[in-house]
């Protein structure tokens, strides 16, 4: 890829993780998402390093200029669908909901979950202030 390159990622029901070259209208990279479930919600890092893809019940994180298929770190800990994903500006940390009623604070470089916050129903969607 270009240092600079407009990067598109999309996922669909073929369990298929596609990264682009959105100016180059070219497909640059095809990850299979290898788990049964479905993807739910993507989020890329706002240095365009990591790709989080948010499934059933877990969370992968993916390096973006990296070859292998593999995730560098799985987030383990919710019991129910991921229903959203987003890293801080400094993509330190990760922000997780779920329809187990909960969302979930993640130390990236750790890969463990710091807080847990219980809502009481299912979250259907996160957004983190940019200034966090």
């Amino acid at each position: 890829m270009d240092d600079n390159p407009v990067i598109l990622v999309t996922a669909g029901y073929d369990h298929t993780i596609r990264m682009w070259d959105a100016l180059k209208s070219t497909c640059t990279r095809t990850i299979p998402y290898t788990t049964e479930s479905q993807i739910n919600r993507m989020a890329l890092s706002s240095d365009k390093h990591y790709l989080a893809v948010a499934g059933n019940p877990s969370v992968s994180l993916y390096d973006v200029f990296g070859s292998s298929d593999l995730p560098v770190l799985k987030l383990d800990g919710h019991t129910a669908n991921v229903t959203a994903v987003e890293f801080t500006q400094d993509y330190k940390f990760l922000a997780t909901c779920s329809e187990d009623c909960s969302i979930r604070w993640w130390d990236v470089y750790a890969g463990s979950c710091k807080y847990k916050l219980e809502n009481g129903a299912a979250v259907n969607d996160i957004a983190i202030h940019p200034d966090s």
